[in-house]
């Protein structure tokens, strides 16, 4: 999907074995031209744990549903956000990681897809700091603790997830 609308790579990290085979051969059938896809087996936190900082454009993550990769994965972004987006499906009742406040403004509304959550956190731009993650003072959901609800694709141009001028550099799907 993200392929098809302007990401230029697009890496793809598996370590369920069915899973990989299934991944493989979607990949394939895209029929892309070699280099635009990277298909690699292994375990996602050690290997975005070693990544540079703003290094893919966009992470799409969907951990195993109640698993505490989650929270591993949000934690190590807030550390070093290697990605300049890191959107997250999650099961609507499994708590997102609780943001320091200082981080409050890089997370968008969550999105309720069935029983599903989209997450979206975005990073500080590059060259300006990234707030301090060990900020004690976290708050959770938001206010109202309100999930919006929506179906179908994906906003409008500009909105995340929607088509955007330009193309992106590169993605991540764990």
């Amino acid at each position: 999907e993200l392929l098809s609308h302007g990401a230029s790579t697009c890496d793809f990290v598996e370590d369920s074995p069915s899973a990989l085979h299934a991944l493989k051969a979607n990949v394939a059938g895209l029929r892309l031209p070699r280099g635009r896809t990277r298909i690699f087996r292994r375990d996602a936190i050690p290997m975005v744990e070693a990544t540079p900082t703003h290094h893919w454009d966009l992470v799409f993550m969907d951990p195993p549903w109640g698993s505490a990769k989650l929270a591993r994965v949000v934690e190590g972004w807030l550390r070093s956000p290697w990605s300049r987006v890191l959107l997250v499906e999650h099961a609507a009742d499994q708590p997102f990681p609780r943001l320091p406040r200082a981080w409050e403004g890089t997370r968008l509304p969550p999105v309720q897809v069935e029983d599903a959550l989209l997450t979206c956190l975005v990073a500080p731009a590059e060259g300006q700091e990234a707030p301090d993650p060990e900020d004690a003072d976290r708050d959770d959901r938001g206010q109202d603790g309100a999930v919006p609800r929506r179906s179908g694709r994906p906003g409008p141009a500009g909105a995340p997830g929607g088509r955007r001028k330009g193309r992106t550099r590169g993605a991540l799907l764990l």
